[in-house]
């Protein structure tokens, strides 16, 4: 049995050449390199549970890498693998990455045990579903994390998209009873791109506040694919001009400060909390009719 198999899934990121070059260039552990690539989102992480269930006998770890993820060094894959090692117990390790868009350290590279199990995927929004385990989860936040940079050179493409699927769970259009903190989470994090855009813009932070915003006023449930994207391109363009009706947008929409409790007046996360709350409501009073 070998000691690790990496998963690598990527759909097109300009990251993805550094990405499978950082895989490739890890020391000190065994491990071979799977490739997902060109598939949906629910797709991909559909292939990567049925790769996992298809190597249990085979690893004792398996990685999960996106394509817009750079290994911090050639040493990190295997320090990583001795967190899990030094506690049996533990089945899925959650480590964190330094999202260069926000600049801050955010949930990103998950690591599973060959006791992991999934059913079939169905949720296409939060397609990163956690497996059924016997043992514990654990988040690493700390040393060796982070343990890569996420998204360190995006292209304007990709950077509106990232805002576009990050909204998207805001929004939470495909659900009646919205899934509070990933509003908050993820709210958060686009608050921290418009901060560090104000610091330094970079027209990529812009096209991902840019891309927020089109999905707060589209229609749109899910980030099926990245192809879908594609009419926006023309778009994107006018963001490198030095001040665009754009700009009025995106300081409109995300200009108001972090997120805390006066905040529910702003219809990026009013509208998820009253849906939550209509929900609750609605099943304790079925409950008391039953």
């Amino acid at each position: 049995m070998k000691t690790v198999l990496v998963i690598s899934i990527s759909s097109g990121e300009n990251e993805v050449t550094d990405s499978l070059l950082s895989i490739n260039c890890q020391q000190m552990v065994d491990f071979d390199l799977i490739k997902i690539k060109g598939l949906s989102n629910k797709a991909a992480h559909q292939e990567l549970h049925d790769t996992v269930m298809d190597n249990l006998r085979r690893y004792h770890y398996f990685v999960k890498v996106d394509g817009d993820m750079v290994f911090s060094s050639t040493l990190t894959l295997c320090q990583m693998i001795k967190e899990l090692e030094k506690d049996a117990q533990i089945d899925h390790a959650i480590f964190s990455v330094l999202d260069w868009y926000s600049q801050k350290v955010i949930i990103g590279m998950h690591v599973f045990s060959n006791r992991c199990t999934w059913g079939r995927l169905d949720d296409r929004l939060f397609t990163d579903s956690s497996p059924t385990i016997p043992g514990i989860r654990k988040f690493f936040w700390d040393s060796p994390s982070p343990v890569a940079l996420h998204s360190p050179n995006p292209s304007i493409m990709q950077a509106f998209q990232f805002g576009f699927h990050r909204c998207l769970k805001i929004v939470q259009r495909d659900r009646r009873c919205p899934r509070l903190r990933q509003v908050r989470f993820q709210y958060n994090l686009i608050k921290n791109v418009y901060e560090q855009y104000l610091i330094n813009p970079d027209v990529r932070r812009k096209a991902v506040l840019y891309g927020a915003c089109e999905a707060l006023w589209s229609k749109e449930k899910i980030f099926e694919s990245r192809d879908h994207f594609q009419a926006y391109e023309r778009k994107l363009h006018s963001l490198t001009l030095a001040r665009c009706p754009i700009d009025d947008d995106i300081d409109r929409v995300w200009g108001m400060g972090k997120f805390n409790f006066n905040m529910l007046v702003n219809r990026t996360v009013f509208y998820p909390w009253v849906r939550k709350m209509g929900c609750l409501v609605y099943r304790k009073v079925k409950r008391i009719l039953n």
